[in-house]
């Protein structure tokens, strides 16, 4: 039986995440701001989406997932992964979304949604103990250019907001990162922003890992091309490992940048569970169906 899935029954991306527009059950139990930022476009209190554990008061020391939005620095909002901080939820962690500087809302740039992303993990740490988080166990997820961020925020060491406390550290304890536009290099993506030209050898976690980096999950389809290549993630996974950084690597067939199938989305789920279980996070629970993916051993 050919075990290849047919492009016709492929899902998008944000169901695997759950980054789909948000239903009433998915609202957030708190909002909180972690930053206000004025712009040329104007004022704007920058947000936390935050959701706990169903029916457990803030308190205690939770293993807590940032998730970063999608959309190329240029658009999406927080609303679409409270699908996936809800999913969190149920699993016993306080899942948080991040709202960052975009192009189409804010004016931002690329740099600026890095800084951001900073910025909420500092403000997430240094605020641990009033939103019942564990500071040690804050793990970041995101796909496409939120994937970025999250690389973003545990290797680069420029793109610090200015005036913040960098004694409180940036870094997410693990990395979850689906098809992450981590290699903003001349070859990668990026380059239609002048800025980007000018500043990807910082910019670009691809180009900046060193050891001590936390440890990763990656999901990328192999017939990505434009975003990232299956390449790019291999050279990230061999210079992880090198440098001594645990770093997980599924190639899944036929998936392209914001298309996964129904068994694709169950073992992403599946893989992300024990992921994080590994590291102390979450219980596995059952076991999603492996298929059409599996670890790059090269």
């Amino acid at each position: 039986m050919n075990r290849f899935i047919c492009p016709a029954i492929l899902l998008a991306i944000h169901l695997a995440l759950g980054t789909g527009t948000a239903a009433p059950a998915d609202k957030p139990d708190r909002i909180l701001a972690y930053k206000t930022v004025k712009t040329e476009k104007g004022t704007f209190p920058l947000q936390l989406h935050i959701f706990n554990p169903a029916g457990e008061d803030v308190g205690g020391k939770r293993p807590c997932v940032v998730l970063f939005h999608g959309g190329g620095w240029v658009s999406g909002e927080p609303a679409k992964c409270h699908g996936g901080c809800r999913r969190w939820a149920s699993r016993g962690l306080v899942a948080i979304t991040v709202e960052y500087r975009i192009r189409e809302k804010h004016g931002g740039t690329p740099l600026d949604s890095v800084r951001d992303a900073k910025s909420a993990i500092r403000w997430i740490r240094s605020h641990a103990g009033e939103l019942g988080i564990d500071p040690g166990k804050i793990a970041a997820s995101g796909a496409s250019a939120g994937g970025q961020l999250v690389a973003a925020t545990a290797l680069l060491k420029k793109f610090d907001e200015e005036g913040e406390d960098t004694s409180v550290s940036c870094r997410p304890d693990a990395m979850i990162m689906h098809s992450p536009v981590f290699d903003n290099s001349p070859g990668g993506y990026g380059h239609y922003h002048k800025i980007m030209k000018e500043h990807w050898r910082d910019f670009s976690p691809l180009h900046n890992i060193a050891a001590g980096a936390p440890p990763g999950i990656v999901f990328v389809g192999d017939s990505e091309k434009k975003y990232i290549t299956v390449e790019a993630a291999e050279r990230f996974q061999r210079q992880m490992k090198a440098l001594g950084s645990r770093c997980e690597l599924f190639v899944m067939k036929g998936a392209t940048h914001t298309q996964r199938s129904k068994e694709q989305v169950a073992m992403i789920e599946s893989e992300e569970r024990k992921f994080l279980a590994s590291l102390g996070y979450c219980e596995t629970g059952a076991a999603g169906k492996t298929l059409d993916a599996s670890p790059s051993t090269r």
